[in-house]
């Protein structure tokens, strides 16, 4: 068991990334960060900066209003198995098929009698679709999380 005494960390010395929103508000499919929750975060970081010296940079990263895209992407297209058929919990490498039905899974989702989560059934139904995008769609997707990626490791160091 690790046990910490708050003495041992300097908190001064930690680096604090505030990130109030990802600018989506509004967009499809998605809600405006709670009032609540914007209070409480803008208190956490007055608390950070005065009471334990931390110095807290606020930064919007445009790109997470992307995160599901670039999930996506990253999980299709790839050359290997498709998501569905991962779903199965079979081991395609040996070259048995099979792949989970996502309409009927998203179905029994519907009625809590599904074994797999809604984001894993839409990806699945995804890829169905996935040749009507061209690849270019899925690329653009793919430098556009390396490239949050590159930022975030910038900053955080």
């Amino acid at each position: 068991t690790c046990v910490l005494d708050a003495s041992d960390v300097e908190l001064a010395r930690v680096r604090v990334v505030s990130v109030l929103d990802d600018g989506s508000a509004g967009r499809f499919l998605t809600t405006r960060m709670s009032d609540d929750l914007r209070d409480v975060q803008s208190r956490v970081v007055q608390h950070l900066e005065k009471n334990c010296g931390c110095e807290v940079t606020r930064e919007k990263f445009s790109a997470f209003q992307y995160a599901m895209a670039m999930w996506t992407a990253a999980m299709t297209g790839m050359n290997g198995p498709k998501f569905a058929e991962m779903m199965t919990g079979c081991d395609t490498s040996t070259g048995h098929k099979g792949s989970i039905n996502p309409w009927w899974e998203f179905l029994k989702w519907i009625f809590m009698a599904s074994n797999h989560t809604l984001p894993a059934i839409g990806l699945a139904l995804l890829e169905k679709f996935e040749s009507w995008q061209p690849k270019s769609v899925h690329e653009r997707q793919r430098r556009r999380a390396k490239s949050l990626r590159d930022n975030l490791c910038r900053l955080l160091g």
